[in-house]
């Protein structure tokens, strides 16, 4: 299933607001189906002149940007010979140094793909760094979904809900569209008292403002949502759904 970052409100979104101010070389652009690529020059350690082909949204050394997660070369409807030939091609298409290609799925066939074919082409290979992602299913119900935890975690997630209601009256608002610079405002306000660094720079919120007001136009919900003790925000969690997945 393609991911929220594969639509072309991401994508776009992103490739103006650090691609084209970069001097970034479109290779090949995104069709709502996959990553577009893209090709950026630098000197490794100020000498040695590199052409590094990657993933829209993504960059290995240059750049500090939004993560772009899930990221695919080819059409899921693709696989076995079909998606080893498209990448192929893909890959001989344009001249590189390096190819890096971040955040794809471990065990994926894209994956396999690459080993298969770098090692074709006595092209070095390796894994950079790996991580984990989270995801739950909300399939069955709630009460279920509680059951099925710890008593710790339950405890954590649910039960201490009377605490926060014995405060003040809680309430739960979504600042999109009507308030968005308010939002990362208090993004960047609980980021601060966290990280000691905030959470969104000028630059990222005009890509995330573009983001937001094109993803509806492919199907996404923007979440943006305060959640309030009497008139007090205590939190806020950046949300969006697409496709049956809320992504945070």
């Amino acid at each position: 299933m393609m991911s929220l970052f594969q639509t072309k409100a991401w994508q776009s979104a992103w490739w103006e607001t650090w691609g084209n101010q970069k001097g970034f070389r479109l290779v090949s652009e995104w069709d709502g189906q996959v990553s577009g690529l893209y090709e950026s020059r630098y000197r490794l350690k100020g000498v040695l002149p590199v052409r590094s082909l990657q993933f829209v949204g993504t960059s290995y050394r240059e750049l500090r940007t939004p993560r772009t997660e899930y990221n695919q070369f080819c059409p899921d409807n693709l696989s076995g010979q079909l998606l080893l030939r498209k990448m192929e091609q893909v890959l001989q298409a344009e001249p590189w140094t390096e190819a890096v290609f971040n955040d794809l799925r471990t065990g994926s066939e894209e994956l396999s793909a690459l080993v298969t074919i770098a090692a074709k082409h006595n092209w070095a290979f390796r894994i950079t760094a790996s991580d984990n992602g989270y995801a739950v299913s909300t399939s069955g119900s709630f009460d279920s979904y509680l059951a099925s935890l710890g008593a710790n975690s339950r405890l954590r997630l649910y039960n201490r809900r009377k605490v926060l209601e014995s405060l003040g009256h809680v309430r739960e608002e979504n600042l999109w569209p009507s308030d968005v610079d308010t939002f990362f405002q208090y993004l960047n306000r609980f980021h601060l008292e966290r990280w000691k660094k905030n959470c969104v720079t000028p630059t990222s919120l005009e890509f995330h403002k573009k983001f937001l007001s094109r993803v509806e136009e492919e199907g996404g919900k923007p979440v943006l949502s305060a959640l309030y003790c009497d008139d007090r925000v205590v939190s806020v969690l950046y949300d969006v759904w697409y496709q049956g997945v809320v992504y945070n």
